[in-house]
């Protein structure tokens, strides 16, 4: 399995990474930690200053996550120059990159906001699956899944069996929220037969739902999958992470399926 770790070289950045390092176990993996630098981040400041302070940031990092990498997994670093955005793309295809994994907490340290601009782009518009990881959030395997779905999109296999990547996925405890089944049409069949084909080795329990309430969604759970396809149940479920009051919505690692 090949990975690629973004890195802004905060502290909530490093745990995601770690946090995939648990979740991948014992599966190998080859890990490609990449910080994409904008011409911003330069303009207006001495160019050689900052691409040193960055060296030093990137490795420090690098070591940081050297100290916690499993046995018999390997890590290399990227630096890239541009657009965030278009070096995740361009990476992906070049490394055939199967997983990329990001830490959510805003855009800035000032940011009180869950799901950043950054977040949102790479979870939405990126071909391949992406996890998500809040900060704060405990290192064990995920048990107990939701996975919000709304049937007014076709759902395919390509997409879901991504879910089967995971080593420990049949052990997981999974339940399909099912949102406007009564106006899906014939997506709702095809889709929930896709769902139950894909995963019937962990014989997921299938409730219906009238709306998106990502406070519920998340009560009882530790994890949640999302199919990128199913885009307004993404906008939802963000919205409603940057919009919790007093911590009512609980942040909880997300995996965004790619076909």
């Amino acid at each position: 399995m090949k990975v690629l770790l973004l890195t802004d070289f905060s502290n909530y950045a490093c745990e995601a990474h770690k946090y995939a390092f648990n979740l991948l176990q014992p599966q190998q993996a080859s890990y490609f930690l990449v910080h994409a630098e904008t011409s911003q981040q330069t303009e207006n400041t001495n160019k050689i200053a900052s691409d040193l302070l960055i060296s030093d940031k990137f490795d420090n990092a690098y070591q940081q996550l050297t100290n916690f990498l499993p046995k018999g997994n390997t890590l290399s670093r990227l630096e890239r120059k541009g657009n965030l955005l278009d070096v995740v793309r361009t990476n992906i295809d070049l490394l055939e990159i199967d997983l990329v994994v990001m830490g959510a907490k805003g855009t800035s340290a000032t940011s009180d906001k869950s799901i950043g601009k950054n977040t949102y782009e790479i979870a939405t518009k990126v071909k391949c699956p992406v996890l998500i990881v809040p900060e704060n959030t405990k290192k064990n395997p995920p048990s107990r899944v939701n996975f919000p779905v709304d049937y007014k999109d076709k759902l395919h296999s390509k997409c879901i069996s991504k879910i089967q990547s995971l080593p420990n996925w049949a052990e997981m405890n999974i339940t399909i929220h099912e949102l406007n089944t009564a106006a899906s049409g014939a997506f709702q069949q095809e889709s929930s037969q896709v769902l139950t084909e894909n995963l019937k080795m962990v014989k997921p329990k299938f409730i219906q739902i009238d709306e998106i309430n990502f406070a519920k969604l998340t009560k009882e759970a530790d994890f949640i999958f999302l199919a990128a396809k199913n885009l307004g149940v993404c906008n939802t479920v963000f919205k409603q992470l940057n919009y919790s009051v007093n911590g009512s919505v609980k942040p909880i690692p997300m995996l965004i399926l790619h076909a």
